[in-house]
């Protein structure tokens, strides 16, 4: 055998072009419009094809790692031992949480420890016990505090000889903000004694008093342009604060960091990370500064796509999430435990959390490549849209008075309710899937039970899978059952009483699989022996014309409290249609009240 020396990699194949693309769409979606191919996520809208005649990009999608506007990364050289630090995040007071398992973490590759303190009255005393035999002059330490906020930082910060470096994260304008208080451009008003830890810090250049999170925001339903102009507002106000706290301005760029979520929108988190250099260049740039300092940037994957039904899942949620962080560019991610949203973590959840990042530097090598998404058509044009808008929103934010402001405020949340009112929509649709909760719910595994909810009014938190969660805690007690009258044989009406299995269960609702066939009185008299109170007809159109009206009024007669049919066919005789598309939501409320669960119970 001869090995060529001229080997062809496709060469050969012809040119193509947009018109050819096209009319193999046009065959493919057999009629369907092309517009039924874009979508809208995320605030931007997304095509499904980008090539280089389409997309005009600007000269800073050109630029190289480590050079403003930092585009293509903060750093001119990848670090091939550690590309990122990896960051496990410690919440005091829950179980799993403790001292063995910050040890455990430390062992196992974890680089960074994040201490959330938000959800209990935590102590320095505490803090210590959980710090015990921590070495943190190998590990950066991050601290993430509410109204204790500058107690435990000024404890921290006093032990500064004993540490490499102290990320003091204080964030007192997005506590506000979750809080509902009124900050009124004076930060002492929400962390008494911040004017005195800055002076005290003055003189220790290797710690970061303060961060510009979107976190608060993003948790609370904010889309990626609102989240980035809230950081970019939030950096901007605390950099005016800090400067009129006696500190320079070459100084304060270096005293913050850059907090952002990374969420199960893969590219859609790849360009957020992007755009918010770009943002930072920006600022840095109307500082006038001669030499723009890169941002540091802390990326913590999302709770707010994470789901109490079927927690595995989120194993693959914070996967995806890590990994666009990782391509994205962050300088600190933090991979949350599949439990993060339950009442505790246990080893398994925190070791799977640990070892996914392990697993993406030192097996899959994601971090050996300087912007692996670059030159990618559909990245950088999603990168470029998310900095345009969100500076065009940041700047609306700044006119209205800044987001420490009633009105700079308004604004943020206005987009968030907006924002959450539109997925709602799609929640109830199912056009926005939760796979576990809302599509293809297990009903044999019981839910976690939740943790407590942070934030309040606008900013609380909120979560896609609550809408099925609540309505499967109302049913968790009660178990109610559906019956499928299916029509035909079973290949016949197989696709949609799958569909109405899967629908229903995601309301905690068993299906009951009847006897099936054409004999209606036999499958009337099968509803009858079951002893079920609502049914659902399946079966095909053809069978719908001939039997469902009937079938709906014998089952009707047979004391059934309502009668679903799974497609679009109408009759008096029917009470209702489930399909696509349908509000699934309300569905599954009536069908839990006919079945018997207090209403109540499920109001979202």
């Amino acid at each position: 055998m001869t090995q060529e020396t001229n080997l062809s990699l496709g060469n050969d194949f012809p040119d193509a072009d947009k018109k050819d693309w096209l009319e193999a769409v046009e065959k493919a979606l057999r009629g369907a419009a092309y517009e039924t191919l874009q979508t809208r996520h995320n605030g931007l809208s997304r095509e499904p094809l980008y090539t280089n005649e389409t997309v005009n990009l600007s000269q800073a999608a050109h630029g190289m790692p480590g050079q403003a506007p930092f585009l293509r990364g903060s750093k001119s050289l990848s670090n091939s031992f550690l590309p990122w630090h990896i960051a496990s995040r410690f919440t005091l007071g829950r179980k799993g949480n403790d001292n063995k398992d910050v040890l455990t973490d430390l062992e196992g590759g974890v680089s960074a420890l994040l201490l959330d303190c938000r959800f209990d009255t935590v102590t320095p005393t505490q803090l210590d016990k959980l710090l015990e035999g921590v070495d943190i002059n190998i590990a950066p330490l991050f601290l993430r505090a509410d109204d204790n906020a500058i107690n435990l930082a000024t404890h921290l910060a006093s032990k500064i000889g004993n540490y490499k470096a102290i990320f003091l994260d204080l964030d007192p304008l997005g506590y506000a903000a979750a809080s509902g208080l009124k900050i009124d451009d004076d930060v002492d008003t929400i962390f008494p004694g911040m004017l005195g830890l800055v002076e005290q810090t003055q003189s220790s250049p290797n710690i970061r008093l303060m961060t510009a999170s979107g976190l608060t925001y993003h948790n609370a339903g904010a889309d990626a342009i609102t989240e980035l102009a809230a950081i970019i507002a939030t950096a901007t106000f605390y950099m005016r604060y800090l400067e009129q706290s006696g500190l320079d301005i070459a100084d304060i760029i270096n005293r913050l960091t850059l907090t952002v979520s990374a969420d199960t929108d893969f590219f859609g988190s790849i360009a957020k990370l992007r755009a918010l250099r770009l943002l930072w260049g920006n600022i840095c740039a109307a500082l006038k500064q001669d030499k723009i300092v890169t941002p540091y940037i802390h990326a913590e994957g999302s709770e707010r796509y994470f789901s109490l039904a079927d927690p595995w899942v989120n194993m693959l949620r914070a996967t995806m999430s890590t990994l666009a962080a990782g391509i994205g560019g962050a300088d600190v991610v933090t991979a949350l435990p599949c439990t993060s949203i339950a009442e505790s973590d246990n080893l398994l959840t925190r070791r799977v959390a640990r070892n996914t990042q392990v697993i993406l530097q030192e097996e899959s090598h994601i971090g050996q490549v300087m912007d692996p998404a670059g030159g990618s058509w559909y990245v950088e044009t999603l990168s470029e849209a998310l900095a345009s808008k969100s500076w065009s929103l940041f700047q609306s934010i700044e006119k209205a008075g800044g987001i420490a402001s009633p009105e700079g405020m308004k604004i943020v949340t206005t987009n968030i309710e907006e924002n959450r009112i539109t997925e709602n929509k799609d929640i109830a649709k199912r056009k926005m899937p939760v796979l576990g909760a809302g599509d293809f719910a297990n009903l044999e595994e019981a839910l976690l039970k939740p943790r407590p909810v942070y934030g309040s009014g606008a900013l609380q938190e909120t979560r896609p899978a609550e809408a099925f969660e609540k309505l499967r805690f109302a049913a968790e007690n009660q178990k109610p059952k559906i019956y499928l009258a299916v029509l035909g044989e079973t290949a016949e009406f197989t696709a949609r009483s799958n569909f109405a299995t899967n629908l229903f269960a995601a309301g905690g609702i068993e299906s009951h699989l009847g006897c099936g066939g054409n004999d209606l009185n036999a499958i009337i008299d099968d509803f009858t022996a079951s002893g079920f109170s609502v049914a659902v007809i399946c079966g095909t159109d053809a069978a719908y014309e001939n039997h469902a009206e009937t079938l709906a009024q014998g089952l009707a007669e047979a004391g059934c409290a309502h009668v679903w049919l799974a497609g679009k066919y109408e009759s008096d005789a029917i009470n209702g249609n489930i399909f696509m598309g349908c509000d699934t939501i309300s569905v599954l409320q009536l069908t839990l009240s006919l079945s018997g669960v207090a209403y109540d119970e499920v109001q979202s």
